[in-house]
């Protein structure tokens, strides 16, 4: 009777590296029975390559069906694997939106797959990789190369190349130019901001000062109060809006009017009366001064 199975799973490997390991497994545990053999194989299948394997053994089953027969499916169904790989070895190109490395290290990836030996390997990626770019700067550093360059240093010069061709074009890129303000406005131009009246008139004040004899904006030999009487002070040079002297007794005029009397028909109030008196005394004792 057979040991129960203790075959390592399928791990991500090749079917017919698994076949080869489920060989020695049966060898060293000296399981010679065809129905042990087939069940310890499929058992350590995954499911993708499971279903993949029963279609290969058709019209057999597991119950009829023997190691040799399985090793022959397994052949047949490689091939057609490694004839697909190839076929998408030769057709990949390189996207535009993954870096030279990260396309390196795809390619490496599926010839890898494409069972080819490591002489045939090597000389397959060279040529794919020189076929898959189209830039003069690429294409002229991979000619630069000597004849037995490896598939590492094409990867390494094309990588270089873009590079340096990425600085260039970066510095040779003009540098925005800053339109200057007096460009933006010009005087012929729509878009320049119009200045409103209400401004240019109180710009058009602010150019002379504030005169200090009549405190209007204008310049300040031009100002009327210069040659003006003040009606005040009765003083030549300034106006009796702005007067600020105090009047002196000199300055008071010599002849002084008497203010005429009101009718007896109106009657004068109080205060009137008292104010009309004072007036008479202060005029009588401004007579006296002047005839003394």
């Amino acid at each position: 009777m057979a040991a129960v199975s203790s075959l390592k799973r399928f791990d991500s490997e090749s079917l017919t590296a698994y076949a080869e390991r489920a060989e020695l497994y049966f060898a060293r545990h000296k399981i010679v029975e065809n129905s042990d053999q087939c069940y310890d194989f499929f058992t350590g299948l995954d499911p993708p390559n499971y279903d993949k394997m029963m279609k290969a053994i058709l019209p057999k089953t597991l119950k009829d069906i023997k190691w040799n027969e399985i090793l022959a499916a397994l052949q047949s169904l490689e091939k057609e694997d490694v004839n697909n790989n190839r076929f998408k070895f030769l057709t990949f190109s390189c996207p535009s939106d993954i870096s030279i490395q990260e396309f390196a290290n795809v390619l490496r990836a599926l010839g890898s797959k494409c069972l080819w030996p490591e002489d045939g390997l090597e000389i397959c990626l060279q040529n794919r990789f020189m076929q898959c770019f189209s830039e003069p700067h690429i294409i002229a550093a991979l000619l630069a190369l000597k004849a037995d360059a490896k598939f590492s240093e094409m990867v390494s010069a094309a990588i270089t190349a873009q590079t340096v061709y990425d600085n260039t074009a970066r510095r040779a890129m003009p540098s925005p130019v800053v339109a200057p303000i007096s460009a933006k406005y010009n005087k012929k131009s729509s878009n320049r901001p119009k200045v409103a009246d209400k401004t240019t008139v109180f710009a058009s004040r602010r150019q002379f000062p504030r005169c200090t004899e009549c405190f209007v904006t204008h310049q300040p030999s031009s100002c009327k109060s210069l040659s003006a009487v003040c009606e005040r002070c009765k003083i030549k040079g300034h106006i009796a809006s702005v007067c600020q002297a105090s009047i002196p007794v000199s300055h008071v005029p010599s002849k002084v009017t008497k203010a005429p009397r009101r009718s007896s028909a109106l009657a004068f109030t109080e205060e009137e009366e008292l104010e009309h008196g004072h007036q008479e005394e202060v005029l009588a004792a401004m007579e006296s001064l002047t005839m003394g």
